[in-house]
């Protein structure tokens, strides 16, 4: 490891305690009741279903062995020489781009990563080892399903990138499931793919994590948590970092602290979220707030938000930026004039353009580059 990784990871490991307890300073955001706008997005993205058994759709190019899926045997670590660390050239807001038409090399369907737990894949036509995203859907942690970012998948497989779609354990399931039971679904589907990697015809050190609402919360968790301990629930493999290389996080609640200010609605659902009011269980909210776990060994983060989200005010993408870039992590927010709660990164639509393109150059420079899998070796290295 180079002299720079070694001081960002004394930092971080000395400043790990102290900022679970304070976290960033509050900025209170008065916010309207989006009782009928926060259940009119739960309700855009559906409810979970039963999850199929695996299919393997191929189209023209490589396909990877189903048989290969069903083996016990776990893939060796691989050896991955130590690249310079060059810090990529992170793009500003782009305002337009050429987008290809969707197109998907091999799709496996149904892939188990936990008991009772999926994810879909979708890989480029083009050969392996591919840099990956890992899609994680929103809905208040009580509604929708990996199927839902199937455009999502083919789009990014189109672009050069393997494309996974994950589904985690929801508040209405029949259980409670509450926090952290959803991060650790999501850290347990990083650690399948890191692990599995040779199989899947993916890098297993250039991948990012991608998420909507809800899902952007887990994807910033995933950034700023992936150390932190207590978040490992029924994962077969906790020996495996769950380190991303990247995070993109789209109108997210980065802090679930009690002076933290979102609408009753929204409120309702955290407290259903924590299985308290956050008033009553503040060390509990601190520690489910991506924006406490912060440090300076943190990937860096692409923050994108409407300027009418009534569900989560724009203030929480705000303090996560402040948060990161205080630490030293390269932080973007990209605000978006005019838009609501809930639009996706590959809307057709001018209003949205500069959201996608903005994301897709910044997973082109966080995934393409030397820097980036020399962080992600270094995240990796830092666990026992």
């Amino acid at each position: 490891m180079g002299q720079r990784a070694n001081l960002a990871l004394a930092r971080f490991l000395d400043n790990r305690h102290v900022r679970r307890v304070t976290g960033c300073a509050a900025r209170p955001h008065r916010q309207g009741d989006g009782v009928r706008l926060w259940l009119t997005a739960l309700c855009l993205l559906g409810c979970g279903t039963a999850d199929p058994p695996e299919v393997v759709r191929a189209a023209p190019g490589p396909v990877p062995d189903p048989a290969v899926e069903s083996a016990p045997a776990m893939d060796p670590p691989s050896d991955h020489e130590q690249e310079p660390e060059i810090e990529p050239t992170w793009p500003g807001r782009v305002e337009a781009c050429d987008l290809p038409t969707p197109r998907v090399g091999a799709l496996r369907e149904g892939l188990r990563y936990a008991p009772g737990r999926h994810l879909d894949l979708a890989l480029p036509a083009s050969e392996g080892p591919h840099p990956w995203v890992l899609l994680i859907h929103g809905g208040g942690w009580s509604a929708g399903e990996r199927s839902h970012l199937r455009r999502e998948m083919e789009m990014l497989a189109a672009l050069g990138f393997a494309a996974a779609s994950v589904d985690y354990r929801l508040l209405d399931a029949g259980r409670p499931n509450r926090w952290p039971v959803q991060v650790a679904d999501v850290r347990c589907a990083v650690r399948y793919l890191r692990r599995r990697a040779g199989s899947l015809g993916l890098d297993p050190e250039r991948g990012a994590a991608v998420g909507f609402s809800a899902g952007g919360y887990l994807a910033e968790m995933l950034g700023t948590a992936s150390d932190a301990e207590g978040l490992d629930h029924a994962c077969p493999d906790i020996e495996t970092s769950p380190a991303v290389t990247a995070v993109v996080a789209y109108y997210a609640p980065a802090d679930l602290r009690p002076e933290a200010s979102y609408s009753r609605a929204a409120d309702a659902i955290l407290t259903r979220f924590l299985g308290a009011p956050r008033a009553r269980v503040p060390e509990r909210a601190a520690l489910a707030s991506p924006v406490v776990h912060v440090d300076a060994a943190d990937p860096p983060h692409l923050l994108l938000h409407g300027t009418r989200d009534t569900v989560v005010p724009l203030d929480q993408s705000e303090r996560m930026r402040d948060a990161l870039e205080a630490a030293g992590v390269h932080a973007q927010l990209v605000v978006v004039d005019g838009a609501p709660h809930g639009f996706r990164l590959f809307w057709r639509g001018e209003r949205t353009r500069p959201a996608t393109c903005t994301t897709v150059a910044f997973l082109e420079a966080a995934l393409r580059s030397p820097r980036g899998a020399s962080r992600s070796a270094a995240a990796s290295g830092s666990r026992p």
